[in-house]
């Protein structure tokens, strides 16, 4: 919004108020009215989610065609589970596929 249209609007609301024009019935209805018509749904889109849990991340799909990943994917995305296995401490992180 531009000052020039916030500065209008506020004079013509202004003057408004000024008249006695009540504003709390007009937006107790206009609120009413925008919650008649919603429903509740979901914001996950999943094109981002199937390219993120995939693509986005080098090796991940290669892992879930296959079964396997590498040892540097395995240390950067799961530590805990890299150290059970190999014994070793995952330090810092590793370089990616």
């Amino acid at each position: 919004m531009k000052r020039r249209t916030f500065l209008k609007g506020a004079a013509v609301g202004g003057a408004a108020v000024g008249i006695g024009f009540d504003m709390s019935k007009a937006r107790a209805e206009m609120r009413q009215f925008k919650i008649a018509r919603t429903t509740e749904t979901r914001s996950i889109c999943p094109y981002c989610a199937i390219y993120l849990g995939t693509a986005a991340e080098p090796g991940t799909f290669r892992a879930m065609t296959g079964g396997t990943v590498t040892t540097d994917w395995a240390r950067l995305h799961h530590p805990r589970w890299y150290k059970e296995v190999t014994g070793e401490q995952a330090r810092g992180p590793a370089r990616r596929s």
